[in-house]
């Protein structure tokens, strides 16, 4: 394995384990009326965009050299393809989910974010170490 893969799936291991424990607990701590119900979900949606941004940084690793003058566009692209996925997920998870909670809502946004942040820097060292 390319030693850029490694070093992008550990980096994006690690912070979802950080994100993982700072947001079970505050939870857990603050939100103690319905941690029952979104620690159901909080699993899958972690489980769902860490697999995304695998995908995302071991495809941005692939094509780097091979479409070097359309690398831009490449990331263009599949941060559109990520967030059309995550849509996909929102309707499924938060819209669907068994009680009209708001905080599904901020969950889903806040883990959203945090691995928009992930995939733009991995999409920003690809870009700066770009031969």
């Amino acid at each position: 394995m390319n030693g850029l893969k490694k070093q992008f799936i550990l980096l994006i291991s690690v912070a979802t384990l950080i994100f993982l424990v700072l947001h079970t607990a505050v939870i857990y701590f603050f939100l103690s009326a319905v941690q029952e119900i979104v620690f159901q979900y909080l699993f899958w949606n972690y489980l769902s965009f860490f697999f995304f941004s695998i995908i995302f940084a071991v495809t941005l690793v692939k094509v780097k050299n091979d479409f070097s003058e359309n690398f831009g566009y490449i990331i263009l692209a599949l941060m559109t393809l990520k967030t059309a996925l995550s849509y996909g997920l929102f309707e499924f998870f938060v819209m669907e989910s068994p009680k009209d909670l708001l905080v599904y809502k901020y969950n889903f946004l806040i883990l959203f974010v945090c691995y928009l942040i992930i995939d733009v820097l991995v999409a920003l060292k690809l870009l700066n170490n770009l031969e």
